[in-house]
């Protein structure tokens, strides 16, 4: 059985073909088939590799699906975006109120304050049989002077003290 192509394969072989690729195959005229098959599985990676690389190739009907599926998660998403932006305004008019609350709170507090103040001031009578205040300096150590308090933080520390939380 001569092939058409065996007059090539020979002189292939002849002239191009190392001596060790001429001792591996021999004499056979199965080169040419040899190389067709080398050709096919090179040709075949390369378009597997191809064909990998751009991703699954999906039907038209698939294609549909997932569009639907990623439409309908940036419609959950959107609700749900909906959702939080309200939540944060409740929220938001919830602390507002309760910051009016705290200033009312805080104003009748330093009226109190006021109130309290010019009292504490003012000289108490005394018994005429009790002795008078001593005004002589104390002894003790002098107290430093407070350090500067944040009028708010003072207000809360106040209302804490008199048991309002």
């Amino acid at each position: 059985m001569t092939s058409l192509f065996t007059p090539i394969a020979d002189e292939l072989r002849s002239s191009v073909t190392p001596p060790l690729l001429t001792l591996a195959l021999g004499e056979s005229k199965d080169f040419v088939l040899l190389a067709g098959l080398l050709l096919i599985i090179f040709a075949g990676f390369t378009l597997l590799r191809k064909r990998h690389a751009k991703g699954p190739n999906n039907t038209a009907r698939e294609n549909l699906n997932r569009l639907k599926e990623e439409h309908g998660v940036r419609g959950d998403l959107e609700s749900l975006m909906v959702d939080i932006e309200q939540l944060a305004k409740r929220l938001s008019s919830q602390l507002d109120a309760k910051v009016t609350e705290v200033e009312k709170v805080l104003a009748e507090a330093d009226q109190r304050i006021a109130q309290l103040q010019p009292n504490a001031q003012k000289p108490t009578v005394t018994d005429r049989g009790s002795p008078p205040p001593s005004t002589a300096p104390q002894t003790t150590n002098p107290t430093p002077p407070p350090l500067p308090v944040d009028p708010l933080t003072q207000s809360v520390y106040d209302l804490a003290d008199a048991g309002q939380d």
